[in-house]
């Protein structure tokens, strides 16, 4: 036990001197640095290399100054992360093609405030890891909910089998994709479930090529129509591309503080004259238990690349 202790007390001098140097090679503060412990302990943050997590420490302290000020933004699990790193782990939308499908009609009614997250439509908020999937859990979300609304329940499909097998569509995998491509891959294929097909978070060969569940054609709203998209929500959740590269640190509230360079796929799942509400894929305890409120309008480029499936 006198052994223990000893070896435990040096450990944590380690981590002291560790702090004492890095503050006065960096000229990073005492309160910074208990931020940044405070922060990892929150997130199950650890480092297996003192100059990563050095390199770290400095990213927080930066990435400290962004936040400082804007009531939309705090602590997220992507503190140690630059615009960068960020971008390369965790977007993934990769452009739209020319348009050659279906296109939404629009009903000429008023659209009113709808949630199909409230309505119990929308299936669970999960977590893509550092994978460039977003394109498939927007795919996958479209597909649950239709299924919740117009098939035989909420569905639970599989992302992985979309990262895997629908190269040939033009996806890829962890590197990128499009939810058109994804649509016509189940289309062809259908898509089993996330039980029979987990998500592993890496580029894999294709051991499902198929499923039970299908959709007979899925639908573009015009792009950069807002009217359209509002409309089109009425009937279902909506995929939709977003520029999400500065909703790094969201935390929650209405937020607005974005370009339109389309980046990221995601799921809008409720429409209000106050907001849309979008369900993202970085897990639970990012943003508003993993949902974000945008502005009314174009904000970050939502109308500008959306698509719905149908049964």
């Amino acid at each position: 036990m006198k052994h223990l202790l000893v070896l435990l007390g040096l450990v944590a001098l380690l981590g002291f001197a560790f702090f004492m140097h890095h503050e006065k090679k960096t000229g990073i503060n005492d309160n910074t640095i208990e931020e940044f412990k405070t922060w990892k302990t929150k997130f199950g943050k650890k480092y297996a290399d003192p100059d990563f997590e050095a390199h770290a420490v400095q990213v927080f302290a930066e990435n400290m100054k962004k936040i400082q000020g804007k009531s939309t933004m705090g602590q997220t699990q992507f503190m140690d992360l630059t615009s960068a790193e960020f971008a390369a782990k965790y977007l993934g939308y990769k452009g739209k093609k020319m348009f050659g499908g279906n296109l939404h009609k629009a009903s000429g009614k008023a659209p009113a405030s709808i949630d199909w997250n409230a309505k119990g439509d929308v299936q669970k908020v999960k977590d893509q890891g550092q994978c460039g999937s977003c394109w498939a859990f927007s795919t996958v979300g479209s597909l649950e909910s239709v299924d919740a609304i117009k098939g035989t329940g909420l569905g639970d499909f599989s992302e992985q089998q979309l990262v895997d097998c629908s190269g040939s569509y033009g996806n890829m995998g962890c590197n990128g994709g499009l939810m058109d491509y994804g649509f016509e891959y189940v289309i062809d294929h259908g898509i089993t479930t996330e039980s029979a097909y987990p998500y592993k978070a890496v580029d894999q060969s294709c051991k499902t090529d198929g499923g039970d569940f299908k959709i007979s054609k899925y639908t573009d709203v015009g792009q950069g129509n807002c009217d359209d998209l509002a409309d089109a929500i009425q009937g279902q959740p909506i995929s939709v591309a977003v520029d999400a590269e500065s909703w790094q640190f969201y935390s929650g509230g209405i937020f607005s503080d974005c370009g339109t360079q389309l980046d990221h796929g995601v799921l809008l799942v409720a429409y209000s004259s106050d907001a849309w509400t979008i369900k993202n894929s970085w897990g639970t305890s990012w943003g508003e238990k993993g949902f974000i409120r945008l502005a009314p309008g174009n904000t970050c480029g939502l109308c500008n690349s959306a698509s719905y499936p149908t049964i």
